[in-house]
């Protein structure tokens, strides 16, 4: 038996529904058991609030939240940061969570060893920093779809993810703090779409692919901060087969770092000529004249 709900009061425990409730209740059966069963059948999810108080208690003491986890209404919470770290058997559908007043989500899920729930119908508007976030959430294989105008910290955000083989896009703040560092590093697995920005402003993006051994994509990457930390980007990648074309991939002063014997198809001399000298100019000059006068000899005794 199916009892339609007419109404949900968000927040609270307790479906509504219409008077057909009773009239369909048969063979003595009290009322509450059948409320009971209406609202196991129903789509009105409860919701119960849990706020930064009440997470940072389950925290640190590991206290329990008498509650189901997909149903806490944390709509409110600004810190997600480390909430389910090192929980290895942990796998929390989150994936209907409002976090839209999250700010910080650093190592939410890092080490937890067997989680994968989508995340990308996320708003994440406000956050500002995602370190670690999944790091070693070794069974995570979803897409990463963040717009983020606020984050600019995502360093390991993927690192050692070793499942970890979706399409990866984030969209950060434009900031001179920004940094990928170490994104994917380890992602053994990884040989999808990556699309991250702006580049052009990170200060680091140092072992952003370092030893994602299955990573063989192009880079579509037009700019790179020219003092921005680079060390390592590919270093470990033996898959990947593509040039890195002209990127200004090294600290000023310092050589190409993506030319190592470990990935040596990725070098590209994209030195700038360098500027013609006054010797080198008089040089030219004179090699002019000569042939300007040769030309005009021959000319000469032709004509007589």
């Amino acid at each position: 038996m199916r009892i339609k709900t007419s109404s949900c009061q968000s927040g609270h425990h307790l479906c509504v529904y219409a008077a057909n409730a009773i009239q369909k209740k048969k063979g003595g059966m009290a009322f509450p058991l059948l409320l009971a069963a209406a609202i196991a059948q129903s789509p009105c999810v409860p919701r119960y609030p849990v706020d930064d108080a009440l997470l940072a208690q389950y925290r640190q003491n590991n206290a329990s939240i008498p509650y189901p986890i997909p149903q806490w209404s944390v709509s409110a919470v600004t810190n997600f940061s480390h909430l389910f770290k090192n929980q290895a058997a942990a796998n929390p559908d989150v994936s209907g969570w409002d976090v839209s007043a999250g700010r910080h989500f650093d190592g939410m899920f890092d080490g937890a060893a067997s989680f994968n729930v989508p995340l990308s119908s996320w708003d994440v508007s406000s956050a500002t920093s995602f370190s670690r976030f999944l790091a070693g959430a070794t069974s995570f294989n979803q897409p990463i779809d963040f717009d983020a105008p606020n984050a600019i910290f995502f360093d390991s955000f993927l690192e050692d993810a070793i499942s970890m083989a979706s399409p990866v896009r984030i969209s950060a703040a434009f900031n001179p703090q920004l940094t990928f560092a170490s994104l994917l590093k380890n992602a053994t697995s990884f040989n999808n779409a990556l699309d991250l920005s702006p580049l052009e402003s990170a200060a680091s993006v140092s072992s952003i692919l370092e030893d994602a051994v299955s990573f063989n994509q192009r880079l579509p990457w037009q700019h790179l901060n020219e003092n921005a930390t680079t060390a390592d980007i590919l270093a470990g990648a033996t898959a990947f087969q593509w040039s890195l074309g002209c990127w200004p991939v090294y600290p000023p002063g310092a050589p190409n770092q993506n030319c190592s014997a470990r990935y040596p198809f990725a070098c590209v001399d994209c030195s700038p000529p360098s500027p013609a000298s006054s010797d080198d100019r008089a040089l030219y000059l004179a090699s002019l004249i000569i042939v300007l006068c040769s030309a005009s000899y021959h000319f000469i005794l032709l004509k007589n």
